[in-house]
């Protein structure tokens, strides 16, 4: 696939209510005490906002979209670009190591997620973007698979979208 010629490009699916990071917010949210940096940041630990994986999604599916994944995942500099978008859009610092790390959690998020669908007994509320199952079959699956527990109520509002970003992984 040539990613500029226009054929066979893949369209990312665009849920209806998602944020958009494209738009530029005027200006900061108003907090009482604290700046927005100093509310995603805990204890020197980003801490990323609905808000903030909207925009690093959508950057993301952008980069896809328009052919610029490498086979071995997202280049360093679709992680500049994040930056960029993420500080011009909500007004937030963020760096390339912020980036790489939410990027890992993303990742991780979505192998759990289709690891637990694929076994036998669960199914995907899309409604409530939540893995769904018994509580037998729940219990059985984490007495083998710990990591699992997390996923159990936790909604992953743009699963969709990071099977677009991950399934070739």
């Amino acid at each position: 696939m040539d990613p500029n010629s226009g054929d066979n490009q893949i369209t990312p699916k665009k849920q209806s209510g998602q944020g958009r990071c494209d738009t530029p917010r005027r200006t900061p949210r108003k907090y009482k005490s604290k700046s927005l940096d100093e509310n995603v940041m805990s204890g020197g630990v980003m801490r990323w906002t609905d808000q903030m994986d909207d925009c690093l999604i959508d950057t993301l599916m952008d980069v896809v979209a328009n052919g610029r994944k490498s086979a071995n995942g997202f280049k360093k500099e679709t992680y500049k670009t994040v930056v960029e978008s993420v500080r011009r859009a909500l007004g937030i610092s963020v760096v390339e190591k912020h980036v790489g790390n939410r990027l890992r959690t993303l990742k991780r998020l979505y192998f759990e997620v289709r690891d637990t669908l694929n076994a036998s007994g669960f199914g995907w509320d899309d409604d409530k973007k939540l893995v769904t199952a018994p509580d037998d079959v729940w219990d059985d699956y984490i007495r083998s698979h710990p990591y699992a527990q997390h996923v159990r109520r936790k909604p992953v509002r743009r699963y969709d979208d990071l099977v677009f970003l991950f399934e070739s992984d």
